[in-house]
């Protein structure tokens, strides 16, 4: 397993981030790369105003109150995280309209004080999808493939 890396995009993020906090032994991975993955499901229907159809979907929820906000953060991988999680790489887009990019930047601080390896690329400008970053410039392909090869030898 020391040579897995898991990426997933946005729910995929979510996923991998998950996974991540819950692999141990066998199932433990070598990296973990989401790229602006919802993190924290409660700050994110906080930041929407609602829980919308993925939440519902996803936990079954159908108004917000407590009980539904403790199912957010139970199901949210910053809820989990711990000392001894694989190094992650973050990467964002600063104008993510659909998950705010101070998901990124609040993750990294509960690994940092957990002390956990967890790096950001933000891409300036980045929208939700990261099909149009390489036209605005960024180089965010070249460094994660330099971050995977530092990190996976």
């Amino acid at each position: 397993m020391n040579r897995i890396a898991l990426i997933g995009e946005s729910a995929g993020g979510h996923l991998v981030s998950w996974v991540g906090t819950e692999a141990k032994g066998d199932t433990a991975v070598a990296a973990v790369v989401p790229f602006y993955a919802p993190h924290d499901l409660e700050f994110q229907v906080e930041q929407r105003g609602e829980l919308g159809p993925s939440m519902t979907a996803l936990l079954g929820l159908t108004e917000l109150n407590d009980e539904a906000r403790a199912k957010l953060r139970a199901a949210s991988p910053s809820s989990r995280v711990h000392a001894g999680m694989p190094p992650y790489l973050l990467i964002h887009g600063d104008a993510d309209a659909q998950v705010p990019y101070e998901q990124s930047p609040r993750f990294q601080k509960l690994m940092d004080a957990a002390g956990n390896r967890c790096d950001l690329i933000k891409v300036t400008g980045g929208a939700h999808g990261m099909g149009r970053w390489a036209e605005q410039g960024s180089d965010y392909q070249e460094q994660l493939i330099a971050w995977l090869r530092s990190t996976m030898k």
